[in-house]
């Protein structure tokens, strides 16, 4: 796929959007690479597509940037995307926890009969399933609980980030320079509603950081962070759709 061209203005806010999604993606490595060292819990899954997406919304920006050609990163989001389709499904049908169950300390002091997506109920601590939880897990700074940031639906941003990079890589694949702003990208009706859902997702991801639990947790690995990153990449998605089209 081709990189977006301009100058002045336009070349500045280009490579200022793509410098910020490389930091994204840096930042979102970073994170892998700390839960790991720390044996904390981490969406490990979502910083994965973060730091994915990162990098190929920079190469869209920037060409020279670009690692990989478009048909592999079709192949990348198609994966993606079916990966948080199911983990968006799954959320509809959450578990129980084994002290919800048997009347356990971890549901009357979370006054929900569920758990925490992401952690284990044999767990008090929070640990993830496997490490691949793509809940936004992570411990609080005293590491004595779970600062779960996942509910219904939260996944949901992720599916539309996902899906809306493979659209991009499947609506303009392989266009020529100087032809792909000016023919426009297939199916712009798509690029109108995903562009939309986006700033839905954005609406709802604030929504979510700004409130009093996510504000309760800190550190590297703060659920919070993760919002600024799914918040970030949202608007930087909407920005690149409304400049194919």
């Amino acid at each position: 796929m081709t990189g977006m061209t301009g100058g002045g203005a336009a070349g500045w806010l280009i490579g200022t959007v793509a410098a910020a999604m490389l930091a994204t993606a840096l930042y979102c490595a970073g994170r892998l690479v700390a839960a790991r060292l720390w044996r904390r819990p981490s969406a490990r899954d979502v910083d994965v597509g973060h730091a994915l997406m990162g990098v190929a919304m920079a190469g869209m920006l920037v060409p020279g940037l670009d690692p990989l050609a478009a048909p592999l990163w079709a192949a990348v989001f198609a994966a993606a995307t079916a990966w948080f389709a199911l983990r968006a499904a799954a959320e509809l049908h959450p578990r129980p926890t084994l002290s919800a169950t048997t009347g356990g300390g971890a549901a009357s002091a979370s006054g929900n009969r569920w758990p925490e997506r992401g952690t284990s109920a044999r767990h008090g601590r929070g640990r993830a399933w496997g490490g691949w939880s793509g809940s936004g897990a992570s411990c609080g700074a005293g590491g004595g609980g779970s600062t779960s940031r996942v509910g219904v639906g939260a996944h949901v941003p992720h599916l539309v980030l996902t899906g809306t990079m493979l659209y991009m890589y499947l609506a303009l694949p392989g266009a020529p320079a100087a032809g792909a702003a000016a023919a426009g990208p297939r199916w712009p009706l798509l690029a109108l509603l995903l562009g939309l859902a986006l700033v839905g997702c954005a609406v709802a991801v604030l929504a979510r950081a700004l409130a009093p639990r996510a504000r309760a947790a800190g550190g590297f690995l703060a659920p919070r962070a993760a919002d600024g990153c799914d918040l970030g990449m949202c608007l930087a998605m909407v920005y690149l759709l409304f400049a194919m089209v």
